[in-house]
């Protein structure tokens, strides 16, 4: 017996039997429509209460889509070449489709972002249809789910960053692996894991571990892994020769940042809960019980019992999400909201189906004594997200969960002006880049934009690598050309509280921090 099937077998004997009694041959159109118009609409709703308030950093995404779109440029400005785009998938996506909006009129980014998550919600909503089909899942376990995913604070207050094609792409595996035993189940499963590696680098964790909890794939690594690089390795290739560095240079910039005055991934939601304390609980409570349900399943696997046939692929999801976490937690990064947001989406994905796989016999009829409890629960968690949303208004100043200097129309009016008063000048910006250098279109620098700043930072992340990591970044970094020097600067940008007068001076407003201004200074 080889390896690989010694391993095949020990994951198998996880998951000894089939998936539940085999489920009508063909899925009920009436349910699959349901919940794949149902979540779209969802989803259309949820972007036009946010598209005004989108964070910073979403910005910079939309700034790199608009780019490619319109000049094939992989940039955050139209004037340097970057490689700060930490999901080059959705980037790629957006881009698609801001190019489709310009064919009746300008490019419209914004336009595309609420395509794209429109789409998105069909894919979560057809993935959850297609999971409780195979499953037998009760009906109320896949809406509890969708919703809470789409609709979770940590998750919406990051839209326009890659959160919602996250979502998408890991209901998407969970289905492949739920219908594993499929024909081609394990090409599906492989070209999905190319496509969540495309979307975000470290989205390989949920796909190795999910494939470790899927047999079949196992059995048909052969087809499952050249699936997954043809989609993947193309642009990771593409990005290591051209760029200089396989892995965007996000990675040194955030793990040199480390923490926020000591505030990082690990006790962040525990600051945020004595500052916040309801907006994190509605917020982590789905993925917590999510994690609770996940390991007394992973447990009780062994004991064969009927309700948790099928059940590997969620439990692996499951895990996949812990592992993620974990990692995350050993990087040491600041506690930027969106970090968080696919280990809830995973948790939050596999509570969802073990809860309802738990609250039904093997052959899918309900057990009133357990699927009532789970299903209020379920429905007091969507209320509590629900109302949570609804207290911020119509649509929103600013999203749940926001920590920028200045609320997205302050920025976007600076950004004009400054684009107007500088022309071809460089101007090096105070950190937050990506609303102004959005509107400003201008030659606006920082570790974001210029790559003659990234050299030394490289530098000083591969001294402090450990004898695994250095080795990897030091190959990820063979090509880049290290004799690049920073950009001069003509001008530099400033935040400063408090209200400010002057020629180059715009006022700026942010909960939290109160009236602002940014002042544009010349240099030398």
């Amino acid at each position: 017996m080889t390896s690989t099937d010694a391993t095949v077998r020990e994951v198998g004997d996880l998951d000894p039997s089939p998936p539940p009694p085999p489920a009508p041959p063909r899925i009920g159109r009436g349910r699959a429509l349901a919940f794949t118009v149902g979540v779209a609409a969802l989803c259309a709703l949820v972007f036009w209460l946010a598209h005004e308030s989108l964070v910073d950093d979403a910005y910079i995404t939309l700034a790199y889509a608009r780019n490619v779109a319109v000049d094939l440029h992989w940039g955050l400005t139209p004037q340097q070449v970057s490689n700060t785009a930490t999901a080059p998938g959705n980037v790629l996506l957006l881009a698609t489709v801001t190019a489709l909006t310009g064919l009746f009129g300008d490019a419209r980014p914004v336009l595309a972002l609420g395509i794209v998550c429109v789409l998105c919600g069909a894919a979560i909503g057809w993935g959850w249809a297609r999971v409780g089909h195979a499953l037998r899942l009760p009906w109320w376990a896949g809406a509890a789910g969708a919703v809470l995913v789409v609709c979770n604070p940590f998750l919406v207050s990051a839209l326009g960053l890659e959160v919602l094609p996250t979502a998408a792409v890991l209901m998407l595996l969970l289905t492949a692996a739920v219908e594993q035993h499929r024909r081609y189940g394990p090409l599906a499963f492989g070209l999905l894991g190319g496509l969540a590696v495309l979307i975000r680098p470290d989205l390989v964790v949920f796909v190795g571990v999910l494939a470790l909890f899927t047999p079949a794939v196992l059995r048909k690594l052969y087809v499952a892994v050249p699936a997954a690089l043809l989609v993947g390795a193309p642009w990771y290739l593409w990005s290591w020769f051209f760029f200089g560095s396989a892995v965007p240079d996000t990675f040194v910039i955030k793990t040199l940042q480390r923490s926020f005055d000591g505030v990082d991934f690990a006790n962040g939601p525990f600051v945020m809960f004595a500052d916040r304390p309801w907006l994190v609980l509605v917020s982590f409570a789905p993925a917590v019980l999510g994690a609770v349900l996940t390991l007394v399943c992973l447990l009780a696997l062994p004991l064969r019992l009927p309700r948790l046939r099928g059940t590997a692929a969620p439990i692996g999801l499951g895990v996949g999400a812990a592992v993620y976490y974990a990692v995350y937690c050993i990087l040491t990064v600041p506690p930027y909201h969106w970090y968080y947001v696919p280990p809830m989406i995973g948790l939050t994905t596999a509570g969802a189906v073990l809860a309802g796989r738990l609250a039904a016999r093997a052959d899918g009829t309900p057990t009133r004594a357990v699927s009532l409890p789970f299903a209020g629960a379920a429905g007091v968690l969507v209320a509590a997200t629900v109302a949570l949303l609804g207290m911020q208004g119509a649509p929103w100043v600013t999203p749940p969960v926001f920590g920028n200097w200045a609320i997205t129309p302050d920025y976007a009016r600076a950004g004009v002006a400054i684009g107007e008063r500088v022309g071809d000048d460089v101007v090096r910006n105070p950190g937050e880049i990506g609303v102004l250098a959005y509107f400003c279109r201008c030659a606006m620098v920082n570790d974001f934009t210029d790559r003659g700043v990234i050299v030394p930072m490289v530098e000083q992340r591969i001294a402090r690598a450990g004898p695994v990591l250095g080795p990897l970044l030091r190959l990820n970094y063979r090509n880049l050309d290290r004799t690049r020097q920073p950009l001069q600067a003509r001008y530099e940008l400033r935040y400063e509280p408090g209200p400010g007068v002057g020629p180059d001076v715009w006022p700026v407003w942010a909960p939290g921090r109160g009236d602002g201004h940014l002042r544009l200074v010349p240099l030398g």
